[in-house]
């Protein structure tokens, strides 16, 4: 039993000095370093860009109209209901006035909408004029009397009491026939007021009542009426960016909005960009002591009738004139604790973390206030295998299309506001 213990111990110690034997050779050498990181870059630009501020707002139509009856009555046509079945409705209804439009479609001033039984209205205005008549002809037999009166009263043939009577007679006719010329007036107004036309140009909205229905003078709507050329947008500038603006026009950097025309931008939701030009028409006299802001508006062309009331809206807003910024593409920008930085690629190609201070970010450029010069290279892809120190190999196949963005980006965003 001894004999098999040591036994075993003695292969077992043979096998560790075997197993720490060095291989005959010096062995396998040093590891081999990784080879430097591959990144892309972007070359820092100097383009003549403004300093831009983004605000949000609504758009608003710039006129809009509820289509009301102005006088009672029965509905005989609308936009898309002209067939009235009852002849008793349709009796006094003029057949050279036809509602041709239908919901949605663009209105003119004065096209025809809706029509109103007339047939009431053409009688009060026949009997007024014919109580207009009627007074007509009574006046010239007062007009006799009371020359007549002036003769014999001149030649004191009658007394005064009778020639007053005559003078006050003809006085009161004529009162009487100002009254009924008014009232004609009035009448042919109610009988004109039964075609209800378009009082501005715009989309006219769903008709309310359809033919058959009483309306009711001045209470009865009908319909709307939207502009949509121009479209407004309302947009409320923070305190701060107001006064600063402000500080920019007396200083004589921007002109004022209030006597000089201002080009703006504006963007939808779904919208990449600003593609809208228009131009700030109203700043609201006062400041909202609650939201600490100032409400502006904008006025911007829609031939196309693209734009609709109601739209959340991005106005985009110059806050100075042209002038030489250095720009590097967005993507390029990290934060940490100290700040915002970029990642710089040395001449020597070694990286540097450079702490940055930017202007205004304006999509897919940044503007830098301080911290790097122009030329200078900054990494744009391949940060997550980069640190500061190490070296890096330039990709070289690569589009380098981050180089260029910057100068490309300011330069149509330059244009667009020119």
């Amino acid at each position: 039993m001894l004999f098999r213990g040591l036994a075993l111990f003695g292969l077992c110690s043979l096998g560790v000095v075997i197993g720490c034997k060095k291989p005959e050779g010096g062995g396998a050498g040093p590891p081999v370093a990784p080879p430097p990181p591959l990144v892309e870059v972007a070359t820092v630009a100097n383009v003549p860009l403004r300093e831009l501020r983004e605000f949000t707002g609504r758009t608003a139509a710039a006129e809009q109209v509820e289509v009301r009856a102005r006088v009672s009555g029965t509905l005989l046509k609308s936009p898309g209901y002209n067939k009235v079945n009852s002849p008793q409705i349709a009796g006094g209804e003029d057949q050279s006035y036809q509602v041709s439009v239908r919901e949605g479609d663009v209105v003119e001033v004065d096209t025809p909408l809706f029509e109103i039984d007339p047939a009431p209205y053409q009688t009060v205005l026949e009997q007024a004029r014919g109580n207009l008549e009627a007074k007509k002809a009574q006046l010239a037999r007062l007009a006799a009397d009371f020359e007549r009166a002036d003769r014999l009263h001149r030649t004191k043939a009658i007394s005064d009491a009778e020639y007053d009577v005559a003078v006050s007679n003809r006085a009161e006719n004529l009162a009487q026939i100002a009254t009924l010329e008014a009232q004609v007036k009035q009448a042919e107004l109610d009988l004109k007021f039964t075609k209800v036309v378009a009082p501005i140009r715009g989309v006219l909205g769903r008709t309310l009542l359809t033919p058959g229905n009483l309306v009711s003078a001045d209470s009865t709507l009908l319909s709307t009426i939207v502009s949509n050329d121009p479209v407004h947008v309302y947009f409320e500038v923070d305190e701060n960016s107001f006064l600063a603006y402000l500080d920019k026009v007396r200083a004589g950097e921007l002109d004022d909005p209030r006597q000089v025309e201002t080009i703006i931008q504006m963007g939808l939701g779904n919208e990449d960009g600003f593609p809208h030009a228009g131009k700030i028409d109203f700043i609201e006299p006062s400041n909202n002591s609650r939201t600490g802001t100032t409400v502006l508006r904008g006025s911007f062309r829609n031939p196309a009738g693209i734009l609709k009331p109601g739209l959340f809206a991005r106005v985009q807003v110059a806050f100075s004139k042209e002038r030489p910024t250095l720009v590097v593409p967005t993507v390029a920008l990290a934060m940490d604790q100290q700040g915002r930085y970029v990642f710089v690629v040395t001449p020597d190609m070694k990286v540097e973390r450079r702490s940055v201070k930017i202007g205004t970010i304006q999509g897919a450029i940044t503007t830098i206030a301080e911290g790097l010069s122009e030329s200078e290279k900054v990494i744009v892809s391949g940060l997550q295998r980069v640190r500061p120190g190490v070296s890096v190999t330039i990709d070289s196949s690569a589009k380098q299309a981050g180089a260029n963005a910057p100068p490309s980006s300011a330069k149509a965003g330059t244009e667009a506001r020119s």
